[in-house]
């Protein structure tokens, strides 16, 4: 509004301009026609009029600008006047938006209001369920403590269901290696039952041995009487068994297998007595040495084991050859210094370990 007002007076004061002009020109020609300005009054009003006209070309060029100002002005009136129709019509489509958006609004504030309403029916049905829930969280507490329970029990019977199922299978098994075992002690037991039998008939023929082999070394020491004195033969009996033992001093010469005439007397005379009195005993000759190698006495014999087995084939061949003895009561072994019957570091010890053991046995 304002600025319609300010153009109006613009507009007004450009038009009384040639108004003022033309008053000016008849003052001006009243005053020279009736000579009453003088001369010096004249040239001043000449100089005023001159300084108008200045004035008014000046105006002038104002007034075009004013006007060209005007018109960029009208121009911009018209721009500011469809933008004003312009937001008129946005003003009017936002009242329309707002009457829709204060219509949307009230029917938000009644969902609002509605869904207050359900939230707060919500908030009661919430709390009663809560409240179930911690009910039913506690019950579901106990029944779990009672499941727990159940299922220590229930492992714990399996625990002992299979504690006893193993012990019935272990004496199951045990029944079976007992049965099993009761088998073989009645197989054992039956065979026992003939062992006994047998050793029982051993026994007395152990007996009946025992006695003749008595007899049999009463008889040798009564035979052998002299040579048991000066200690050229030895007689000691271990039950069954009687054992001569004859030292090599009266048989052989030191490192040879070769028997000596006056120990040949003396193997024929104790074979004599031995055929005569045990003729059906087994007669076992032993050759044994000291631990002193033989290497190194006669070349011909490598080592003690020979040479005990080449004496102990000599006296067997002597007993056969010479008294007659038959040859399978006969046997012949050679022990080397492996079976000493005293202590090989004196010279004693080593003279008791060279000899010829005769072993009888009954057959």
């Amino acid at each position: 509004m304002k600025l319609d007002e300010g153009l109006t007076y613009e507009k007004l004061s450009l038009d009384i301009t040639p108004l003022i002009d033309i008053v000016f020109l008849l003052v001006l020609f009243f005053a020279v026609s009736t000579s009453f300005i003088s001369g010096e009054d004249l040239d001043a009003l000449k100089a005023n009029l001159l300084s108008l006209s200045d004035d008014k070309g000046s105006l002038q060029n104002e007034l075009a600008a004013a006007n060209k100002r005007l018109a960029e002005l009208d121009i911009n009136i018209v721009s500011l006047e469809q933008l004003r129709d312009s937001q008129a019509l946005k003003l009017r489509s936002l009242e329309g938006r707002v009457v829709e958006a204060a219509s949307k609004n009230e029917q938000l504030r009644q969902n609002i209001a509605k869904s207050g309403s359900d939230l707060d029916e919500a908030k009661s049905r919430f709390d009663q369920t809560y409240t179930q829930l911690i009910d039913e969280r506690a019950m579901r507490s106990k029944q779990e403590k009672v499941v727990f329970e159940l299922e220590d029990l229930l492992a714990e019977k399996k625990n002992e269901a299979l504690e006893l199922e193993l012990g019935l299978n272990a004496a199951v098994r045990m029944g079976k290696e007992l049965e099993a075992e009761l088998a073989e002690m009645k197989v054992e037991a039956q065979v026992l039952e003939v062992d006994l039998d047998k050793y029982k008939k051993i026994a007395e023929l152990d007996r009946e041995q025992v006695e003749r082999v008595l007899r049999a070394q009463q008889d040798l020491e009564s035979d052998l009487g002299a040579y048991l004195q000066n200690r050229q033969l030895g007689i000691k009996r271990e039950k069954q068994r009687i054992t001569l033992q004859l030292s090599d001093k009266i048989l052989f010469d030191s490192g040879s297998p070769d028997l000596k005439a006056e120990g040949a007397a003396l193997l024929r005379e104790v074979g004599s007595a031995i055929k005569s009195r045990l003729g059906d005993l087994q007669i076992q000759i032993g050759g044994h040495t000291d631990n002193i190698p033989i290497s190194g006495k006669n070349s011909a014999w490598p080592s003690n084991w020979a040479l005990s087995a080449a004496r102990a084939v000599n006296v067997v061949l002597l007993l056969e050859e010479d008294v007659g003895v038959a040859p399978d009561l006969l046997s012949a072994v050679g022990y080397g210094e492996h079976r000493p019957i005293a202590d090989n570091a004196t010279a004693e010890g080593r003279s008791k370990n060279r000899r010829i053991e005769m072993v009888l046995v009954p057959r």
